[in-house]
């Protein structure tokens, strides 16, 4: 059946849903990595393992930026340096706000 007619049809409901998932990326890849599934099985299999929830990918994500910047920190570059001065600034004012109540 031809999705596109039957959602064009006045009065009718689309009960139909195609879900497309990019699981190993867009573009053209193999090769770039050894661990990139290429056979359907593999590229299947590979799904089915990573199957999260948005919210566990999303703290996994999060997760990960926080420990770059952490490592970034130590070297004062890029996030890491925004980072240093984001605590230096709340420390500060922490101090201040101690010294004020003394």
């Amino acid at each position: 059946m031809d999705v596109r007619r039957v959602a064009n049809r006045p009065g009718r409901l689309n009960n139909e849903v195609v879900i497309t998932c990019a699981v190993t990326g867009a573009g053209d890849i193999v090769g770039k990595h050894p661990d990139i599934p290429v056979t359907p099985a593999e590229i299947a299999a590979s799904a089915i393992a990573a199957g999260r929830t948005v919210k566990e990918l999303e703290r996994l994500r999060d997760d990960c930026l926080i420990a770059i910047m952490q490592a970034l920190r130590r070297y004062e570059i890029g996030a890491g340096r925004t980072l240093a001065e984001d605590e230096e600034r709340r420390l500060e004012a922490a101090r201040n706000t101690t010294r004020q109540g003394d």
